[in-house]
C-alpha cells in the first residue's frame, strides 16, 4: 500500500500552538501502479562522495550496481584518497569513477556530485553506509509518484521501519522547514533545486545538510519516506558526525546553522529564541548521552563545560553538566 500524507515531524521545535498544513492522505490507487511502471523509465544518478574508505566504498558500490536500471549511473567521486580507492573502483564494472587531483573537503565533494551527475535526479549516499536490497526501486517509485522537482529523504532512525511503502509530502512552508532535519545519506534531490537554490553551503564544514535541506524546503516539496528503509546509517567512532563533535568550532557552527533554520521558518523573535534554546539544549543532551554510552570522557568533559557556561539552557541541563564534569575527571 502507498500512503501519502502531510504531517509535522523532525527534531526542530516550532512555535507553541503553531498550526501545520492540513494532512493530505491518499490511499493506493490504480494510477499508483501505473506510476510504478512509468518509474522504470526515469533514470537516477547514485553519487557516492568518498575519502580514504576503499573497502567500504567498494562494498557499497557493489551492492548498488546490482540494482541499477537502464540510464542509471553510479558515480563515485574520490576526494584524492591515498588508499586503494582508485584501484578497487576503477576495475569495477558499472561504476563511473571521478577523482579530484587535490583534496577538496567533504562539503565541496558533495557539491561535486551534483556538478558531475548526468541525470536530473541525484541521490547522495555516504561511503560507509549500507543500502537496502530495494533502495533504488523505492527511490525511483517515490520521485515518479511525486512527479515534480523535490527533496526526498528518510528520517533518522535507530530501528528498522515497517516494510510497507508510504511517504509524507510537505508543501513549502514553515512546517516543512522544521521537518527537514532528515538523514542526508540516501537523500534524492532534483537538479532544478541545485540550479535554483545553489548547493550545500561550503562555509559549514559540519552538518551542512541541515541548513541546505531547510533552505530547499522553503521553495520546494519535502518528501519523507517513512518506510521501507532505503539506507542504514552507520554510526561509529570513525563516523564523520561523531568526529565533528570534538572539533573546536563545531558548537558555534551548529548554533549558526540552527539560526539559519529558524530564520527560514519565519519564526517571530520570541518563538525564535525559544526554539533555538530548546534545540541547542536537545543537542547537548544527545551528545552527552552518546558520550556516556561510549565511555568517551573527553567528549563528555567538553560538553559538560558548554552546559555549565550556558545557564539559559535550563537548570536541569546545568545539573547534568555538573554531574558529567565530575564523572569525566
Amino acid at each position: 500500500m502507498i500512503k501519502n500524507e502531510m504531517r509535522p515531524a523532525g527534531p526542530f521545535p516550532g512555535k507553541a500552538g503553531q498550526s501545520t498544513a492540513d494532512p493530505e492522505d491518499n490511499q493506493a490507487r490504480p494510477e499508483d501502479n501505473q506510476a510504478m511502471q512509468a518509474a522504470k523509465s526515469i533514470p537516477l544518478t547514485i553519487a557516492i562522495p568518498t575519502y580514504n574508505r576503499a573497502e567500504k566504498v567498494a562494498a557499497l558500490a557493489s551492492s548498488i550496481v546490482a540494482q541499477l536500471g537502464p540510464g542509471d549511473e553510479l558515480l563515485v567521486v574520490d576526494d584524492c584518497s591515498p588508499d586503494k580507492t582508485t584501484e578497487l573502483l576503477g576495475a569495477m564494472s558499472g561504476v563511473r569513477l571521478e577523482r579530484h587531483s587535490a583534496n577538496q573537503g567533504m562539503v565541496k565533494n558533495w557539491n561535486s556530485c551534483f556538478q558531475l551527475a548526468t541525470n536530473d535526479w541525484v541521490c547522495i549516499i555516504h561511503d560507509d553506509d549500507v543500502v537496502s536490497p530495494n533502495a533504488v526501486s523505492v527511490l525511483r517509485s517515490t520521485y515518479t509518484a511525486v512527479g515534480r522537482p523535490a527533496l526526498i529523504a528518510q528520517p533518522w532512525r535507530s530501528s528498522p521501519p515497517p516494510n510497507d511503502y508510504h511517504y509524507h509530502v510537505y508543501a513549502p512552508s514553515p512546517s516543512a522547514v522544521l521537518a527537514s532535519a532528515l538523514c542526508p545519506s540516501g537523500a534524492v534531490i532534483h537538479r532544478a533545486l541545485y540550479e535554483q537554490m545553489g548547493g550545500f553551503d561550503e562555509r559549514f564544514m559540519y552538518s551542512a545538510d541541515v541548513e541546505y535541506f531547510a533552505r530547499l524546503a522553503t521553495r520546494y516539496d519535502l518528501v519523507v519516506i517513512a518506510s521501507p528503509a532505503v539506507v542504514v546509517y552507520q554510526f561509529h567512532e570513525s563516523n564523520y558526525q561523531y568526529e565533528t563533535w570534538m572539533k573546536p568550532d563545531f558548537w558555534s557552527q551548529w548554533g549558526e546553522i540552527a539560526q539559519c533554520v529558524f530564520s527560514y521558518a519565519g519564526l517571530d523573535e520570541k518563538a525564535f529564541f525559544h526554539a533555538y534554546k530548546e534545540h541547542m539544549a536537545a543537542t547537548l543532551r544527545h551528545i552527552m548521552e552518546t558520550a556516556v554510552k561510549r565511555k568517551d570522557k573527553m567528549l563528555l568533559r567538553k560538553y559538560a563545560k558548554i552546559c555549565l557556561k550556558n545557564p539559559e539552557y535550563g537548570r536541569r541541563l546545568q545539573l547534568r553538566g555538573l554531574i558529567a564534569a565530575t564523572l569525566s575527571r
